[in-house]
């Protein structure tokens, strides 16, 4: 979400499921960006079967972007009621690149590959290809999403994470 929308967190309110185990399986965030606008992000892990979903969705007045990261889709769907299809080239997709036999991993979303480049950036110094400002922000907003469960889902500014 950052990364292609380059916001940053301001608040967040969150609800969160663990359904009895340590982690959290369902969440649902409503996240105000640095822009005044809000984010919805809600994820589920349990889900039984299919090899899931991955959808990003961007809306404005303009129209709207929908991404799916597991399928190898997009589109970008004008008001005027035009579409574009922005889906990824698959024939640049490498299967035989690390990762790209695990779950889910497919020419937009190749799952494991980021963890790749990470060990090759510190092993070898290949480019870093996963800004830290990204997976920064990332942080803030799961840290502020925990901190509104504990407070019994009450909105939890990022700027409260620094004092």
């Amino acid at each position: 979400m950052f990364f292609l929308t380059d916001l940053k967190p301001v608040s967040v309110i969150a609800a969160m499921d663990n359904t009895d185990v340590k982690v959290g399986v369902v969440d649902a965030m409503i996240v105000k960006m640095d822009n005044g606008v809000l984010a919805t992000v809600g994820s589920t892990g349990g889900v039984v079967g299919g090899e899931g979903k991955l959808d990003f969705h961007v809306y404005c007045d303009n129209g709207y972007i929908d991404l799916d990261y597991i399928a190898s889709t997009g589109a970008i769907y004008y008001k005027d009621g035009t579409v574009e299809d922005i889906s990824p080239n698959l024939v640049d997709f490498d299967p035989n690149a690390p990762g790209a036999d695990s779950p889910g991993a497919g020419a937009a979303y190749p799952a494991h590959l980021l963890a790749a480049n990470l060990i090759e950036f510190i092993s070898s110094g290949a480019k870093n290809l996963s800004p830290a400002e990204f997976g920064w922000r990332t942080v803030e907003m799961l840290d502020a999403a925990y901190r509104s469960v504990e407070m019994g889902d009450k909105e939890v500014t990022v700027e409260l994470l620094y004092d």
